[in-house]
């Protein structure tokens, strides 16, 4: 009975193995198949994607040629009249970079919960745009939630994780995990912005 039981125990040891194996290798593709993604760009013409992210700090960015090279990155405070400062900044990286694409927030989207100033910030944005003749693509946090949560990062830290394990580059910018008694850290506004980035 020992000898049964002992066995019994090392079956059930090696199924736990096993799926915990099996959903490495699942976790793994899923990876994988973001990179392939990102990858099939690069025989294609880079297109220089500005992604903007506004926080009530002011707002966090990220510059990418393509989907596959962070150029720039970072975050810019502003304090008095804060839209004002910000579309000014804004301005300021449009002209100094010149992108083809600027990815802002879907800021129409019902299942929106940005507060009244920075909804009126991300119309601003889309005018400033479209003044310039740049595309302005934007993307509902629907879509985003549901994307990244294929690849296991359903809330913003493992977002920021995610794409700090892709792009090393971003190692140096990711926040620990935020207790609940914390506010937001600021750099979490440069990862929202290449989360955006990339689902260009």
């Amino acid at each position: 009975m020992i000898t049964q039981g002992a066995h019994t125990r090392g079956d059930r040891s090696c199924k736990l193995q096993s799926q915990i194996q099996g959903e490495a290798r699942a976790q793994f593709i899923s990876n994988d198949a973001f990179l392939k993604k990102r990858m099939s760009h690069i025989s294609m013409p880079d297109i220089l994607v500005l992604a903007l992210y506004p926080s009530t700090r002011g707002f966090g960015f990220a510059i990418f040629k393509g989907t596959s090279r962070p150029i720039d990155w970072g975050i810019k405070d502003v304090r008095d009249d804060k839209n004002v400062s910000c579309l000014s900044k804004i301005k300021d990286l449009i002209e100094f970079y010149d992108p083809e694409v600027v990815v802002t927030e879907d800021y129409a989207e019902k299942r929106s919960r940005r507060c009244k100033r920075i909804q009126a910030l991300l119309r601003s944005i889309a005018r400033l745009v479209e003044e310039k003749g740049i595309r302005n693509h934007r993307v509902s946090r629907t879509t985003i939630h549901n994307f990244y949560s294929r690849f296991g990062a359903r809330t913003k830290h493992e977002r920021a994780k995610f794409i700090s394990d892709q792009f090393p580059e971003f190692e140096l910018q990711l926040p620990p995990p935020r207790k609940i008694w914390m506010s937001e850290d600021p750099r979490m506004s440069i990862f929202e912005a290449a989360a955006l980035a990339l689902m260009y």
